[in-house]
């Protein structure tokens, strides 16, 4: 991957993305370990972890997709020209040369 011109931004919210969604995970586990008839609320709890670490998750893989397709398009481009060259201005001589000035 050529890294020139790139941050890492997308990198970090993508990692964050995927912590969240593991304390989400780990939260809801912990929360429906401690479930019971008597005290319900756990298990809201678990459950209310559970549907946002999934929307983490998702967000997570969504902005996953959208990097690597970035990286592609980025990819084509860079095959498509051939490498830089560097040219040499035009002196006073060239142009007189060619007729551009007198």
């Amino acid at each position: 991957m050529n890294t020139a011109g790139f941050d890492g931004k997308p990198v970090r919210e993508i990692n964050i993305a995927f912590l969240r969604a593991a304390f989400g995970f780990g939260l809801a586990w912990v929360s429906w370990q401690l479930y019971a008839p008597e005290a319900f609320l756990f298990g809201l709890i678990a459950a209310a972890a559970a549907i946002g670490a999934t929307k983490r998750l998702i967000e997570g893989l969504w902005k996953t997709w959208r990097l690597m397709a970035r990286e592609r398009k980025l990819a084509r481009y860079r095959r498509q020209g051939g490498a830089p060259k560097a040219d040499t201005l035009a002196d006073e001589d060239d142009l007189r040369a060619r007729g551009l000035i007198e």
